[in-house]
Protein backbone atom coordinates (compact mmCIF):
# COMPACT_ATOMS: atom_id res chain seq x y z
CA UNK A 1 0.00 0.00 0.00
CA UNK A 2 1.38 3.92 -0.35
CA UNK A 3 1.97 5.91 2.49
CA UNK A 4 0.84 8.81 3.22
CA UNK A 5 3.57 10.91 5.01
CA UNK A 6 0.59 13.34 6.54
CA UNK A 7 -1.70 11.22 8.20
CA UNK A 8 1.41 9.02 9.36
CA UNK A 9 3.00 11.38 11.15
CA UNK A 10 0.47 11.98 14.60
CA UNK A 11 -0.16 7.90 15.30
CA UNK A 12 3.65 7.67 14.81
CA UNK A 13 4.54 10.09 17.39
CA UNK A 14 2.18 8.32 19.92
CA UNK A 15 4.02 5.34 19.41
CA UNK A 16 7.35 6.68 20.17
CA UNK A 17 6.02 8.91 22.52
CA UNK A 18 5.65 5.56 24.69
CA UNK A 19 9.16 5.04 25.27
CA UNK A 20 11.23 6.99 27.85
CA UNK A 21 12.73 10.62 26.86
CA UNK A 22 16.22 10.23 26.19
CA UNK A 23 18.11 13.06 24.51
CA UNK A 24 17.61 11.19 21.34
CA UNK A 25 14.07 10.16 21.43
CA UNK A 26 13.18 13.90 21.98
CA UNK A 27 14.75 14.19 18.84
CA UNK A 28 12.69 11.44 16.83
CA UNK A 29 9.52 13.14 18.63
CA UNK A 30 9.85 16.50 17.30
CA UNK A 31 11.08 15.23 13.81
CA UNK A 32 7.84 12.92 13.92
CA UNK A 33 5.88 15.38 14.85
CA UNK A 34 6.88 17.95 11.54
CA UNK A 35 8.88 21.25 13.83
CA UNK A 36 10.46 23.23 11.15
CA UNK A 37 10.83 20.60 8.61
CA UNK A 38 6.94 19.15 9.09
CA UNK A 39 6.03 18.47 4.98
CA UNK A 40 3.12 20.64 3.71
CA UNK A 41 2.39 18.75 0.65
CA UNK A 42 2.99 14.87 -0.43
CA UNK A 43 5.52 14.96 -3.17
CA UNK A 44 5.04 12.75 -5.99
CA UNK A 45 8.40 10.83 -5.21
CA UNK A 46 6.62 10.73 -0.90
CA UNK A 47 3.57 8.72 -2.57
CA UNK A 48 5.14 6.17 -3.80
CA UNK A 49 6.52 5.55 -0.47
CA UNK A 50 5.08 1.15 -0.26
CA UNK A 51 4.90 -0.80 2.88
CA UNK A 52 4.56 -4.70 2.44
CA UNK A 53 1.93 -6.71 4.58
CA UNK A 54 2.28 -6.00 8.44
CA UNK A 55 4.95 -3.64 7.49
CA UNK A 56 7.56 -6.19 6.71
CA UNK A 57 9.30 -4.09 3.94
CA UNK A 58 9.34 -0.84 2.96
CA UNK A 59 10.36 0.29 -0.78
CA UNK A 60 11.03 3.68 -2.18
CA UNK A 61 12.19 5.23 -5.70
CA UNK A 62 15.49 5.82 -6.11
CA UNK A 63 18.04 6.96 -9.08
CA UNK A 64 21.44 5.58 -9.24
CA UNK A 65 24.53 7.96 -9.07
CA UNK A 66 28.09 6.97 -8.94
CA UNK A 67 29.12 3.75 -10.43
CA UNK A 68 32.95 4.66 -11.33
CA UNK A 69 34.11 6.54 -8.26
CA UNK A 70 34.79 5.94 -4.51
CA UNK A 71 31.57 5.87 -2.31
CA UNK A 72 31.08 7.10 1.21
CA UNK A 73 27.16 7.21 1.27
CA UNK A 74 24.83 4.39 -0.34
CA UNK A 75 21.78 6.89 -0.20
CA UNK A 76 21.11 10.68 -0.16
CA UNK A 77 18.72 13.59 -1.13
CA UNK A 78 19.94 15.84 -4.27
CA UNK A 79 21.08 18.58 -1.86
CA UNK A 80 23.44 16.31 0.08
CA UNK A 81 26.69 14.09 -1.05
CA UNK A 82 25.78 13.22 -4.49
CA UNK A 83 28.87 12.88 -5.96
CA UNK A 84 29.87 10.38 -3.70
CA UNK A 85 27.15 8.57 -3.47
CA UNK A 86 25.43 5.17 -5.30
CA UNK A 87 21.83 6.50 -4.97
CA UNK A 88 19.82 9.77 -4.35
CA UNK A 89 16.19 9.93 -3.50
CA UNK A 90 13.85 12.61 -3.38
CA UNK A 91 11.99 11.31 -0.47
CA UNK A 92 12.71 13.25 2.56
CA UNK A 93 14.66 11.93 5.59
CA UNK A 94 12.17 13.30 8.14
CA UNK A 95 9.54 11.36 5.94
CA UNK A 96 11.29 7.82 5.52
CA UNK A 97 12.51 8.08 9.25
CA UNK A 98 8.50 8.40 10.24
CA UNK A 99 8.20 5.43 8.06
CA UNK A 100 10.88 3.15 9.80
CA UNK A 101 9.91 4.44 13.25
CA UNK A 102 6.07 2.60 11.77
CA UNK A 103 8.15 -0.69 11.22
CA UNK A 104 9.02 -0.58 14.95
CA UNK A 105 12.34 0.34 14.71
CA UNK A 106 14.30 1.86 17.75
CA UNK A 107 17.88 3.96 17.14
CA UNK A 108 20.55 2.27 18.32
CA UNK A 109 24.89 2.89 18.41
CA UNK A 110 26.60 4.36 16.38
CA UNK A 111 30.48 3.34 15.95
CA UNK A 112 32.79 4.11 18.16
CA UNK A 113 36.64 4.05 18.28
CA UNK A 114 38.48 2.65 21.50
CA UNK A 115 42.13 2.53 22.33
CA UNK A 116 43.42 -0.87 22.71
CA UNK A 117 45.91 0.06 25.83
CA UNK A 118 44.73 1.75 29.07
CA UNK A 119 44.87 5.39 27.50
CA UNK A 120 42.03 6.73 25.76
CA UNK A 121 41.89 8.23 22.14
CA UNK A 122 43.06 11.51 22.37
CA UNK A 123 39.86 13.40 21.02
CA UNK A 124 42.68 15.95 18.90
CA UNK A 125 42.88 12.49 16.59
CA UNK A 126 39.45 12.19 15.99
CA UNK A 127 38.54 13.31 12.89
CA UNK A 128 34.50 13.47 11.38
CA UNK A 129 35.30 9.37 10.44
CA UNK A 130 37.17 8.54 13.45
CA UNK A 131 41.01 8.01 14.28
CA UNK A 132 43.16 8.87 10.66
CA UNK A 133 46.77 8.06 10.03
CA UNK A 134 48.55 11.33 8.47
CA UNK A 135 49.22 13.39 11.41
CA UNK A 136 52.11 13.26 14.11
CA UNK A 137 49.44 12.74 17.09
CA UNK A 138 46.94 10.10 15.18
CA UNK A 139 47.30 6.65 16.39
CA UNK A 140 48.34 3.59 14.49
CA UNK A 141 45.74 1.39 13.53
CA UNK A 142 46.70 -1.40 15.86
CA UNK A 143 46.25 1.10 19.02
CA UNK A 144 42.62 1.52 18.69
CA UNK A 145 39.50 -0.93 17.78
CA UNK A 146 36.52 0.09 16.00
CA UNK A 147 33.42 -1.28 17.73
CA UNK A 148 31.04 -1.71 15.01
CA UNK A 149 27.09 -0.25 15.22
CA UNK A 150 24.63 -2.56 16.80
CA UNK A 151 20.99 -2.49 17.32
CA UNK A 152 17.25 -2.42 15.31
CA UNK A 153 18.31 -2.41 11.65
CA UNK A 154 17.00 -3.23 8.33
CA UNK A 155 18.18 -5.50 5.42
CA UNK A 156 18.67 -3.41 1.78
CA UNK A 157 17.85 -5.05 -1.77
CA UNK A 158 17.72 -2.71 -4.95
CA UNK A 159 15.30 -3.38 -7.74
CA UNK A 160 15.35 -2.54 -11.09
CA UNK A 161 14.32 -3.57 -14.47
CA UNK A 162 15.82 -4.08 -18.04
CA UNK A 163 13.09 -4.45 -20.99
CA UNK A 164 12.14 -8.10 -20.10
CA UNK A 165 14.42 -8.40 -17.39
CA UNK A 166 13.91 -8.21 -13.87
CA UNK A 167 16.88 -7.70 -11.46
CA UNK A 168 17.08 -8.20 -7.52
CA UNK A 169 19.79 -7.88 -5.47
CA UNK A 170 20.91 -7.24 -1.67
CA UNK A 171 23.00 -3.96 -1.99
CA UNK A 172 26.08 -5.14 -0.52
CA UNK A 173 26.10 -7.67 -3.66
CA UNK A 174 26.28 -4.06 -5.67
CA UNK A 175 29.21 -2.68 -3.40
CA UNK A 176 33.10 -3.46 -3.57
CA UNK A 177 35.41 -3.93 -1.16
CA UNK A 178 38.61 -3.68 -2.11
CA UNK A 179 40.33 -4.49 0.14
CA UNK A 180 38.59 -8.04 0.42
CA UNK A 181 38.39 -8.34 -3.16
CA UNK A 182 34.99 -8.86 -2.39
CA UNK A 183 31.83 -7.29 -2.48
CA UNK A 184 30.57 -5.82 1.21
CA UNK A 185 29.98 -8.38 3.45
CA UNK A 186 26.38 -8.96 4.06
CA UNK A 187 24.95 -7.79 7.23
CA UNK A 188 21.95 -5.82 8.77
CA UNK A 189 22.02 -2.02 8.49
CA UNK A 190 21.70 -0.55 12.10
CA UNK A 191 18.99 2.77 12.13
CA UNK A 192 20.62 5.42 13.86
CA UNK A 193 17.37 7.87 13.07
CA UNK A 194 19.80 11.15 13.44
CA UNK A 195 18.80 14.15 15.95
CA UNK A 196 17.98 17.48 15.92
CA UNK A 197 20.84 19.87 15.33
CA UNK A 198 20.71 23.70 14.88
CA UNK A 199 21.19 25.34 11.18
CA UNK A 200 24.71 27.37 11.77
CA UNK A 201 23.31 30.45 9.82
CA UNK A 202 19.39 30.82 11.33
CA UNK A 203 20.35 28.76 14.48
CA UNK A 204 16.88 27.15 13.50
CA UNK A 205 16.37 23.67 14.71
CA UNK A 206 16.74 21.22 12.12
CA UNK A 207 16.50 17.56 11.42
CA UNK A 208 20.31 16.68 10.63
CA UNK A 209 20.04 14.06 7.87
CA UNK A 210 17.25 16.05 6.16
CA UNK A 211 19.65 19.28 6.48
CA UNK A 212 22.84 17.59 5.40
CA UNK A 213 20.76 15.59 2.69
CA UNK A 214 22.81 12.18 3.65
CA UNK A 215 20.72 9.45 4.94
CA UNK A 216 22.43 6.19 4.59
CA UNK A 217 26.92 5.79 4.81
CA UNK A 218 29.16 3.67 3.51
CA UNK A 219 32.08 4.16 5.42
CA UNK A 220 31.79 4.70 9.48
CA UNK A 221 31.01 8.60 10.40
CA UNK A 222 31.45 10.05 13.92
CA UNK A 223 28.41 12.31 14.27
CA UNK A 224 25.78 9.57 13.26
CA UNK A 225 23.79 12.29 11.57
CA UNK A 226 22.49 9.47 8.95
CA UNK A 227 19.46 7.45 8.99
CA UNK A 228 20.97 4.21 8.55
CA UNK A 229 24.65 3.11 8.30
CA UNK A 230 26.91 0.11 7.55
CA UNK A 231 27.66 -2.01 10.67
CA UNK A 232 30.28 -4.58 10.00
CA UNK A 233 34.23 -3.44 10.98
CA UNK A 234 35.96 -2.96 8.35
CA UNK A 235 33.30 0.45 7.39
CA UNK A 236 35.74 1.74 9.28
CA UNK A 237 38.02 2.48 5.82
CA UNK A 238 37.96 5.05 3.21
CA UNK A 239 38.82 4.82 -0.12
CA UNK A 240 37.54 1.91 0.11
CA UNK A 241 34.23 1.67 -1.46
CA UNK A 242 33.47 1.40 -5.12
CA UNK A 243 30.02 0.34 -7.30
CA UNK A 244 30.12 -2.91 -8.49
CA UNK A 245 29.60 -1.53 -12.00
CA UNK A 246 29.50 -4.62 -13.69
CA UNK A 247 25.90 -5.78 -12.46
CA UNK A 248 24.44 -2.11 -12.28
CA UNK A 249 22.70 -0.23 -15.15
CA UNK A 250 23.39 3.10 -16.56
CA UNK A 251 23.69 6.20 -14.37
CA UNK A 252 20.62 8.11 -14.03
CA UNK A 253 19.00 4.76 -14.20
CA UNK A 254 15.31 4.51 -12.11
CA UNK A 255 15.20 1.65 -9.24
CA UNK A 256 13.56 0.91 -6.11
CA UNK A 257 15.18 0.59 -2.71
CA UNK A 258 13.55 -1.86 -0.77
CA UNK A 259 14.05 -2.14 3.21
CA UNK A 260 13.04 -4.83 5.22
CA UNK A 261 13.08 -6.25 8.74
CA UNK A 262 14.31 -9.62 7.51
CA UNK A 263 16.46 -10.59 4.05
CA UNK A 264 13.98 -11.40 1.01
CA UNK A 265 14.91 -14.01 -1.21
CA UNK A 266 12.86 -12.36 -4.11
CA UNK A 267 11.72 -9.13 -4.93
CA UNK A 268 8.09 -8.52 -3.16
CA UNK A 269 5.33 -8.92 -6.12
CA UNK A 270 4.00 -5.81 -5.59
CA UNK A 271 7.18 -3.99 -6.56
CA UNK A 272 6.41 -5.07 -10.41
CA UNK A 273 4.04 -2.36 -11.15
CA UNK A 274 6.44 0.50 -9.39
CA UNK A 275 9.59 -0.50 -11.49
CA UNK A 276 10.30 1.97 -14.31
CA UNK A 277 11.28 0.10 -17.78
CA UNK A 278 14.22 0.76 -18.28
CA UNK A 279 15.86 0.00 -21.83
CA UNK A 280 16.93 -2.97 -22.95
CA UNK A 281 20.76 -4.38 -21.86
CA UNK A 282 22.57 -3.78 -24.72
CA UNK A 283 24.83 -6.12 -27.12
CA UNK A 284 27.48 -3.09 -27.84
CA UNK A 285 28.30 -0.79 -25.06
CA UNK A 286 26.73 2.89 -24.56
CA UNK A 287 28.99 5.42 -24.16
CA UNK A 288 28.43 6.39 -20.81
CA UNK A 289 29.55 2.43 -20.40
CA UNK A 290 32.52 2.98 -22.53
CA UNK A 291 34.01 5.42 -20.52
Amino acid sequence: MHLRPLLWLAPCALFFGAHSASPRSKAQETALQGGPEKVQEETPAQAELRFGPDQAWLAIPVQLEVTHDYLEFLLVNPHGAVHESLLSTEVDAQVLNTAFLAMGLEPGSNARWEARGSDPLDPSTLGVQGPRPGGAAAPARDQYQVIPPTGDGLYLHLAWREGDEWFFYRLEDLVRDLDRARTLRRHKFVYLGSYMTEEVRSGTPRFAASLEGNLINAAFFKNGATLLTTAVEECDKQSNWLANAWLLPDRGSSMQLVFAKQPLLQMPSELASSLVTLPALQAEPTEERAR
